[in-house]
């Protein structure tokens, strides 16, 4: 790639204090398949020698590596770092990739196939390999299994239904998208721990989502990482109040009418999942007897992500 040739792929790495995982994360966006990339690295404020790291990378490949730090070299957070860095981004698609993750060296030149041959999918995700931590990683398997039972695979779907409870695609690291859809998402008012569901969950009111059953990505799973930890009561309201803000911010975007995917029973799925935190609201307290009586599956399905995550894996 030259340097006056605009990427058609512009890759946004996020770095904080992740020193030690961030050069096999650089070079696994090297080495890719796919080579018309722009890598865009910034770095959120690292008081380890990350910052140090990324500099000899940027020196050594000029045309290829594009770093950013905040104005005042701060520590922003991930939502406004990711905002900043994809302000910077030419390319006419957006991939992400954690700093303390791995990709396959196919992982762009798939899913770039895929959104560049199905012209009604804005996000095209794959399934991921998750390493490191043995519990940690296995709570995901199990996660990432049950996900590929139930999403249907190479073709585009809606997937809003899906992230009015979870978040399928689980990281960052794991998609792709169209660029010029980030444009539309809202500011995220809550859950900086959940901004990668926040951007889902808006795309997927706008456009089709295409899921590829390949590991295209090595997902390292460790106690410093977001996904990792036990779920308690803190986290529970925490949860509890994303999914608040995040029904709100729908409501307001679907009152805009502006290129909306949604079907009857999305809006009443909708509904039902806001009157449902409501009465959370309402009884203070989240296991409340009502919902057991008429939403058991949903019930019984939460409470054995609750009861897993919690054997599994210990304090983060």
């Amino acid at each position: 790639m030259q340097d006056h040739l605009i990427p058609l792929v512009s890759v946004i790495m996020l770095s904080y204090n992740y020193a030690d995982y961030l050069e096999q994360a650089v070079e696994s966006v090297l080495a890719q398949t796919f080579q018309d990339f722009e890598l865009i690295i910034l770095d959120d404020g690292s008081k380890d020698r990350s910052l140090s790291i990324l500099q000899d990378y940027a020196e050594k490949f000029p045309g290829r590596i594009r770093l950013l730090t905040h104005p005042d070299q701060g520590n922003k957070g991930i939502v406004r770092s990711y905002e900043y860095a994809i302000s910077h981004a030419r390319g006419k698609y957006l991939a992400f990739l954690e700093a303390d993750d791995v990709w396959r060296m196919d992982n762009l030149e798939k899913k770039i196939t895929f959104l560049n041959r199905v012209e009604q999918a804005g996000v095209v995700y794959s399934d991921y390999r998750p390493f490191g931590d043995f519990w940690g990683s296995l709570y995901w398997k199990i996660y990432a299994g049950l996900n590929r039972i139930t999403t249907p695979a190479l073709r585009p779907f809606v997937a809003f239904g899906v992230f009015l409870k979870r978040n399928p695609v689980a990281s960052f690291s794991h998609f792709l998208m169209r660029r010029h859809l980030f444009t539309g998402i809202p500011p995220c008012e809550a859950g900086q721990k959940n901004f990668d569901w926040w951007i889902l969950a808006h795309l997927s009111l706008r456009c089709r989502f295409l899921f590829i059953p390949e590991k295209l990505v090595f997902w390292r799973i460790h106690k410093k990482s977001t996904a990792y930890g036990r779920v308690n009561k803190r986290a529970l309201w925490r949860f509890h109040q994303f999914l608040k803000s995040l029904y709100r911010s729908f409501e307001h975007v679907i009152g805009q009418k502006k290129g909306v995917l949604l079907t009857q029973k999305d809006y009443r799925d909708l509904s039902r999942e806001k009157k449902h935190h409501q009465r959370v609201d309402d009884a203070r307290r989240f296991f409340y007897p009502k919902t057991w009586i008429t939403r058991p599956l949903d019930s019984l399905r939460f409470l054995v992500h609750i009861i897993l995550k919690n054997c599994l894996l210990t304090e983060s």
